[in-house]
């Protein structure tokens, strides 16, 4: 039987993320067990938890059996978004400083993303500079780039204003971050490492009056 202590395992969460973010492919235990450095037998009986609570699809032809993540699964948009979360957590922790609002938006947000997916993120912020570099710092983030969207209290009105379907994919997404009283704390640049990655950044340039 699939419990709370079974999902929320890490020889869970790797299944899932694996599965989940290539849902269009299936594959076989050996084939899991060997990429993802797991131990056979315990990945086979995960499998057939996460199968059981309609995380994931179990397909069986004669003797052969294949797995394949259940993209219509309400519980493994959840879990994918979750993981997302947990990847991005030391990147969030240090955004937070500079920040009043830090939204999860695109994909990720609804747990649609795929191994290919950016992670996208609107982070409002007087200190785009150094948000830049956080974001810098930390890339990749799971494997994954970051999609930042770096604006001012004025710039995102102003997103509001001239480009409503990006402004409306933001909205739509999840509030991860809210400072009370709007103000962000300090941070400077020089206290991240040399980033290791390229990342897709955008600031407030674009909405300039």
């Amino acid at each position: 039987m699939f419990t709370l202590s079974n999902i929320c395992s890490e020889r869970a969460f790797t299944l899932i993320r694996h599965l989940g973010r290539h849902p269009r492919d299936t594959f076989y235990v050996r084939e899991l067990s060997r990429e993802l450095g797991l131990p056979l037998g315990p990945v086979s009986e995960t499998l057939v938890e996460l199968a059981g609570a309609g995380i994931i699809r179990r397909r069986e032809r004669g003797r052969i059996v294949t797995y394949q993540a259940r993209e219509s699964s309400p519980l493994l948009r959840e879990m994918k978004i979750l993981i997302t979360l947990f990847e991005c957590s030391s990147l969030l922790s240090d955004l937070e400083a500079v920040s009043s609002t830090i939204i999860l938006f695109g994909s990720c947000a609804d747990g649609t993303d795929t191994a290919e997916s950016e992670i996208g993120l609107c982070i409002r912020t007087d200190d785009a500079g150094v948000a830049e570099e956080c974001i810098r710092a930390h890339t990749p983030v799971g494997g994954r780039d970051v999609a930042a969207m770096i604006l001012t209290d004025d710039a995102f009105r102003r997103l509001s204003e001239r480009e409503q379907a990006v402004y409306q994919q933001i909205i739509a997404g999840n509030v991860l971050y809210q400072r009370e009283g709007g103000q962000a704390g300090r941070l400077k640049a020089d206290q991240f490492q040399k980033p290791r990655h390229s990342s897709h950044v955008w600031t407030d340039d674009s909405y300039e009056a």
